[in-house]
């Protein structure tokens, strides 16, 4: 076994390098002179192969004035397709909700401000029969002399339903046929077509007014 000349420690055989000093052993000393140096190969692994490294997108500087925590809109040309696919959608939402309130408060305010009319029978009714005509001027010719001859369409409807809820058509009419009848009738007194003299003769007085109870229009 070598000895270091320098610190006289044994070392193993083959050691090129004290283990206690870490001074140079001669081969002289072992006693192979001109004997060369053991050369030790060190074999390294080969290097698996690196995945790539995702990089998270950089983060944009705040500009400058702006308040700490603050909301910064990003122009459109800088975002990517998914955040343009969002922001678009949010607009598109934000449109919706702000039409479908506009459409609400302009129904509440049509109907608290505008003029209410009343509903008139579907007009595309059959014209009217001779036994039709007759029971309905029987209905509504005292409806007319209580309420006045109508002035316009909504109060030929309401004069209508009144001459169908006090004097009651006869037969057995659909309730539509009934009110399209009365309105029919009540909309010739409007127009003039006719008047207090057409009604039926005073057969029945709970039922058949003269022409003197008939109002003046007014």
């Amino acid at each position: 076994m070598p000895a270091c000349r320098q610190c006289g420690k044994d070392n193993p055989e083959g050691t090129v390098v004290c283990g206690y000093c870490a001074a140079p052993i001669s081969s002289r000393a072992s006693g192979e002179a001109g004997a060369p140096l053991p050369v030790h190969k060190i074999e390294l692994a080969p290097l698996a192969a690196s995945k790539p490294v995702k990089r998270a997108p950089a983060i944009r500087p705040a500009r400058a004035g702006m308040a700490k925590g603050a909301i910064e809109w990003i122009a459109w040309n800088e975002l990517t397709g998914r955040q343009k696919a969002g922001r678009a959608a949010a607009i598109l939402f934000v449109l919706l909700l702000f039409g479908t309130l506009l459409r609400l408060a302009a129904g509440r305010i049509g109907s608290s401000f505008g003029p209410r009319t009343v509903a008139s029978p579907e007009p595309s009714q059959s014209p009217l029969t001779a036994t039709e005509r007759a029971d309905g001027l029987a209905s509504i010719c005292p409806t007319v002399g209580i309420y006045g001859v109508p002035q316009n369409d909504n109060e030929a409807v309401e004069v209508a339903r009144h001459a169908d809820d006090l004097f009651k058509l006869p037969g057995n009419r659909p309730p539509e046929r009934s009110r399209y009848i009365l309105t029919r009738l009540a909309r010739e007194f409007q127009s003039g077509a006719l008047k207090s003299s057409d009604c039926p003769s005073r057969s029945s007085p709970s039922a058949n007014p003269t022409p003197a109870m008939f109002p003046t229009p007014r």
